[in-house]
């Protein structure tokens, strides 16, 4: 309804808009070009369980190449080209929580002045270990692939090699937190956010030499790696 669209106030930043015609929300994000409308006034009218494929790719490519392949929900999943790393940190009584100064949130750490958009993505002992040999070498740079084409610069940097960051470091955070977030500046993103938007982790992979794509991945994916891991040990 034209006549009756209104602007819905404290909603949204500078790259989203919201607002109503009186029937509906909607929203319209600047980043992506796109206009939604929210649906929060459906009706569950059913429901059933259903098995999900842990790696439904493989399983995709095995059609394609007419291998048989035996769909179960607890199929193993190929990882010897992945790397899959948090974006969140664990505390002794295992909870999971983003730092405040560093990792996603590096452009609030204390020192010097930092851009909004400087952000790293955690490389732990334990998945340099894990993952040994995997990146090249530090300060090498390499080419990564993001989910949306875009190619940029990375590199294993920092001491002790803990993290991985692209080339400018804004560059990483300017896609992660503004475009796929949505975040307005100096916003501490937390763990729970990343519930909401229903990941915690991404996924790289090994395309070449100096060559890899990073993913998102959902909840719990972290978990299913190491468990694929032990599984394969």
């Amino acid at each position: 309804d034209i006549n009756n669209i209104t602007l819905i106030p404290k909603r949204g930043n500078i790259n989203n808009t919201y607002f109503t015609d009186g029937k509906h929300v909607y929203h319209f994000s600047m980043s992506k070009n796109t206009l939604y409308m929210i649906f929060d006034d459906m009706i569950l009218l059913d429901s059933f369980a259903i098995d999900i494929l842990d790696d439904p790719y493989t399983y995709l490519m095995a059609l394609a190449d007419n291998i048989p392949q035996s769909i179960t929900a607890n199929a193993k999943f190929d990882t010897s080209n992945k790397a899959c790393l948090r974006l969140y940190s664990t505390r002794s009584n295992g909870e999971k929580f983003v730092a405040p100064k560093s990792g996603l949130n590096q452009w609030n750490a204390s020192g010097r002045k930092r851009n909004p958009n400087e952000i790293y993505i955690p490389f732990p002992s334990e998945d340099r270990t894990r993952y040994a040999g995997f990146f090249p070498d530090r300060d090498h740079p390499f080419e990564l692939l993001l989910p949306d084409g875009t190619v940029i610069s990375a590199k294993v940097c920092q001491e002790d090699d803990k993290a991985i960051m692209s080339n400018p470091n804004k560059v990483l955070g300017e896609w992660l937190l503004r475009k796929v977030f949505e975040l307005p500046e100096k916003t501490l993103l937390t763990y729970e956010m990343l519930e909401v938007f229903g990941i915690d982790c991404v996924v790289f992979t090994k395309l070449g030499d100096f060559r890899y794509s990073v993913d998102f991945a959902e909840l719990g994916t972290y978990e299913k790696f190491t468990e694929n891991e032990a599984v394969s040990e």
